[in-house]
């Protein structure tokens, strides 16, 4: 029995997808006001006849720190699935396949850390593990010391002193992004 991949693939997430993901002011009526969304999925593509093999598993399980929520290596349209933070990440999903077409030419993500610390604490884990880059580490900017006294600036440019970002090369060829962001301030 054949079984269409992109049928399978929209069960296996139907069925597997937490509740409160569906609860956006979107998807809720809310207040966006162009009926915009959350970001709940992540594409990785296999791409070239590449195989999802012991290798990638274990790259993608060492990026996020944990094994894939489910998984499926063998048959024609093989596929990961990690479920980090809310988001659902998808690995495997073949952009030249026939039946899994979406048009996708690269994927474009960012992952974020809290601090400039972490980031390149994470950049060192991925260089250890001889992972390939995209260019190297790169300093963004340091966001200069506010001298005004609204204390939710000072508080924000305490917890922010320095944006990173680097870009590293799955098996795959996909580029993975991770940076961190000031523009949502690290709580304690």
């Amino acid at each position: 029995m054949k079984i269409c991949f992109p049928a399978a693939l929209v069960a296996a997430l139907a069925l597997q997808a937490p509740a409160w993901a569906q609860t956006t002011p979107a998807a809720t009526g809310g207040s966006s006001a162009l009926g915009l969304a959350t970001q709940k999925t992540v594409l990785y593509p296999s791409r070239n006849g590449r195989a999802l093999d012991a290798e990638v598993v274990s790259w993608y399980s060492g990026f996020f720190g944990r094994p894939p929520t489910s998984s499926q290596l063998a048959g024609q349209q093989p596929y990961l699935i990690y479920d980090i933070d809310g988001i659902r990440v998808c690995v495997g999903v073949d952009p030249d396949h026939p039946d899994t077409s979406l048009g996708l030419e690269r994927t474009a993500f960012y992952w974020m850390l809290p601090t400039a610390a972490a980031v390149e604490d994470k950049f060192e884990a991925l260089k250890r593990a001889d992972s390939r880059f995209v260019g190297f580490i790169v300093k963004l900017r340091k966001v200069a010391q506010r001298k005004d006294n609204d204390s939710q600036a000072a508080r924000s440019q305490q917890a922010v002193q320095e944006v990173k970002e680097f870009i590293v090369k799955d098996p795959l060829g996909n580029e993975i992004g991770v940076i961190n962001n000031p523009i949502y301030v690290p709580t304690r």
